[in-house]
């Protein structure tokens, strides 16, 4: 392919946060991640645990007193959204 049509791919994985109790879980993160940096241009990863303490923080600022436990991950994804948003800019 020449760079005339190189695509740039950036790319946001979300990490487990290491509590699986499936023990093939690190060979498969491991895994993808090497596809990842193989086939990206650049790749972000990113730590559930650490998305749901960015929530958690904001809704405490915030002064909300409840956090959609049942579905943050339109936060979640909100985050790494505005990540690579301003990544791009």
């Amino acid at each position: 392919m020449t760079t005339d049509h190189l695509l740039f791919r950036f790319v946001a994985c979300v990490y487990p946060t290491g509590t699986e109790d499936v023990i093939t879980c690190p060979y498969n993160m491991a895994f993808a991640t090497k596809e990842l940096l193989n086939n990206a241009t650049c790749v972000f990863p990113v730590e559930n645990r650490a998305l749901l303490d960015i929530i958690s923080r904001q809704a405490k600022n915030q002064n909300v007193n409840h956090i959609s436990l049942y579905a943050p991950f339109e936060d979640m994804n909100s985050i790494i959204v505005n990540m690579l948003l301003h990544v791009t800019r």
